[in-house]
């Protein structure tokens, strides 16, 4: 089990989990070799969105980019994304998509062949079933459960404003067992209860563009949401 604070970045899986700020520089001024892009289509109740980050160097983390005035562009399935208001650090780019069978990003960068990287076949989306609209004690046990149509596995997480995050990687069996005081309250939220929300993830992994570093992902979601009390 893994506990950390959010940031204010949605990306589910990949997502560097870390407190702070992520210091940021030009795409412009980074060769396509010194790029590490980050590429997921999220699949949730009948739409989808596409969410892109770029990093500088070979992993996740560290110097994000944010597309400058050179023609550096990424689309998926012939849609421009750009950048989302919701994320400011790193900066995430989006785009809303109906759901395909395949994800084709496309990087493109003046003088460059386009650069395309591809994931197909995301799995069966999730129907999270509990727990569901109750108030659950941070000093207590309580199950998640969710549809068992699929096999392999599946990631658990839960946030919330008042707690450090959860997040484990369980066998995709329809049940899981978050243990009592796995949800620490933060310091200052100690006596707190708050809104929590519960995201079961299962995940396809792609291919990326032959000269491009990186990750690409379908990933078929599901959530509910509880008041986790002390």
């Amino acid at each position: 089990m893994h506990k950390y604070v959010f940031t204010t970045v949605a990306l589910a899986l990949s997502l560097p989990l870390t407190t702070g700020c992520f210091p940021v520089e030009d795409s412009c001024n980074i060769k396509t070799d010194g790029l590490y892009l980050q590429l997921e289509a999220i699949e949730e109740n009948g739409s989808v969105e596409a969410q892109a980050i770029f990093w500088v160097g070979d992993n996740a983390g560290g110097t994000y980019l944010e597309l400058g005035d050179c023609g550096d562009e990424i689309a998926v399935n012939g849609k421009v994304m750009t950048a989302s208001p919701g994320y400011d650090n790193p900066e995430v780019y989006v785009a809303s998509l109906e759901p395909s069978d395949t994800y084709d990003f496309v990087l493109s960068r003046p003088e460059e062949d386009p650069y395309t990287s591809t994931v197909s076949n995301a799995r069966p989306a999730v129907n999270v079933t509990g727990p569901n609209d109750s108030t659950l004690s941070r000093a207590n046990a309580f199950d998640v459960s969710w549809e068992d149509n699929d096999g392999g596995d599946a990631r658990v997480s839960v946030s919330g404003s008042c707690i450090f995050g959860y997040s484990e990687t369980v066998q995709d069996d329809g049940s899981h067992t978050v243990a009592a005081g796995s949800l620490d309250a933060t310091d200052e939220d100690a006596g707190e209860s708050c809104n929590a929300k519960v995201i079961v993830d299962r995940a396809t992994a792609g291919s990326m563009a032959p000269a491009v570093t990186g990750s690409i992902q379908a990933i078929s979601r599901g959530t509910s949401s509880f008041i986790t009390a002390p």
